[in-house]
């Protein structure tokens, strides 16, 4: 995978209205090269990717803030919270948009479990230790145990959850347990073709691993907002490849 490396500064604690997400003063991003990233329409170029992108769309939206193994966070930004039905805080910036989804979804039939929302940098390396010790108590190789740990665990200053844009959702029919044949209940399936409506995606997309190095997770959502998730859910992107295409756009408008 190749990658642009780029800097820019990401005035998340400014006076924006939609977010107060603060950020690091100075972030690198690793984004996968144009050239790499894979539409669900083959036949689309990546020309056509960029004339199509939002006007709107900037790299410092506080909304597209890009956390994962490749961008890590230096310490904890500033979240406005709001808490869920069973007490996980999440970022208010995306509060009425999940409650209209939820309500939404509740009209046809399904509910969801609040499974988790945000996460500190501590929380997340002590998810991560565990995992990696579980792993290690069934007798696995320490070599195996962190192979099978990054697979769909973060590492501790890695994981978009610390943003309070993401949260993991079940169905209630389906408990609590992460499982990947949870893709297959009919509550799952409803996320996946309409959160983009409420301007979330699916996060971790199937055969998207190479860029986003987490496996596919049907629970995993992002909030972006509405017009970012329509794009990014028409085509079939993740939301390192959507930044990718924005830094593409504003690089051939500054030699123009």
């Amino acid at each position: 995978m190749k990658y642009k490396i780029f800097t820019l500064f990401l005035l998340l604690s400014s006076v924006l209205c939609v977010s107060n997400i603060q950020a690091q003063s100075e972030t690198t991003y690793h984004l996968p090269d144009v050239e790499d990233i894979r539409p669900s329409d083959d036949s689309i170029t990546i020309d056509q990717l960029i004339k199509e992108l939002p006007e709107s769309a900037s790299i410092d939206d506080p909304l597209l803030f890009l956390v994962n193994r490749d961008n890590l966070l230096e310490y904890d930004p500033y979240i406005p919270f709001v808490y869920s039905e069973n007490g996980q805080p999440y970022h208010e910036a995306m509060a009425t948009p999940l409650a209209e989804m939820r309500a939404a979804a509740a009209e046809v039939g399904y509910y969801y479990n609040f499974i988790s929302g945000y996460r500190s940098i501590a929380e997340q390396a002590f998810n991560y230790e565990s995992r990696f010790n579980s792993y290690l108590y069934e007798g696995y190789s320490e070599a195996d145990a962190q192979y099978m740990t990054d697979q769909y665990v973060a590492p501790s200053n890695g994981s978009e959850h610390t943003t309070g844009l993401a949260v993991d959702l079940l169905g209630a029919e389906f408990g609590y347990e992460l499982y990947v044949s949870y893709q297959y209940e009919p509550s799952a399936q409803w996320l996946a073709e309409n959160a983009h409506h409420y301007g979330f995606i699916l996060r971790y997309l199937e055969g998207k691993t190479d860029i986003t190095k987490i496996n596919f997770e049907p629970w995993h959502f992002r909030y972006v907002g509405v017009e970012h998730a329509e794009f990014i859910h028409k085509h079939g992107l993740v939301l390192e490849e959507y930044i990718a295409l924005i830094q593409e756009r504003d690089s051939r408008q500054e030699l123009d």
